[in-house]
């Protein structure tokens, strides 16, 4: 009798709206659990997949998009293991623009990290940023690594433009042809 006045049609197994609305709230709780455990696998696995570096990005358009993903890349752009942070930094371009804010501050402080191959990476990230980073990049510009060198000249270059002339042409008298050849290029 009850169903029918609410849902305009019987419910079989004797059910009366009340015991529906039961079993509705306890499907719900149990959804809401299920994802909530399935978010906390998404992250889990996100990080064994950057530790073990499976993902191929190349065959893949993958947008960054969520606060706890973006967090997750945080901490790994501020490891101990220089995996960790290569594998990362990997991930970078993939950061939809509204969450770079602060993955680039992140990044910024990789350009005194003591590899050469993460402050490289992080210098051609920072190239299309905005010049808010220019004079951090331009510390770079003396670096003790020529490729670091050369990496900060297309750096500030593609953050300032023209104006990175003055400043990048103290660096073709530099030691190594690799960043003389960069600082003409750019």
């Amino acid at each position: 009798g009850q169903t029918q006045k609410y849902l305009g049609f019987e419910v079989s197994a004797g059910l009366s709206v009340y015991d529906l609305s039961w079993i509705v709230g306890a499907s719900l709780i149990c959804w809401i659990v299920i994802i909530y455990n399935l978010r906390r696998e998404y992250l889990l696995s996100l990080v064994q997949t950057l530790q073990k570096r499976r993902l191929n990005f190349d065959s893949t358009i993958l947008k960054i998009t969520d606060e706890a993903t973006v967090q997750t890349l945080i901490q790994c752009l501020a490891s101990k293991n220089i995996r960790d942070v290569l594998h990362a930094l990997e991930l970078l371009p993939a950061v939809s623009e509204k969450m770079l804010g602060p993955v680039t501050e992140n990044v910024v402080c990789l350009l005194t990290h003591e590899s050469e191959e993460v402050r490289v990476i992080a210098l051609e990230f920072l190239e299309s940023s905005d010049s808010e980073h220019s004079e951090d990049v331009a510390k770079c510009l003396v670096d003790p690594s020529p490729q670091v060198r050369a990496a900060a000249i297309s750096a500030y270059c593609g953050i300032l433009r023209e104006e990175a002339i003055v400043r990048t042409l103290t660096r073709l008298d530099d030691s190594h042809a690799k960043v003389r050849a960069t600082a003409i290029a750019a």
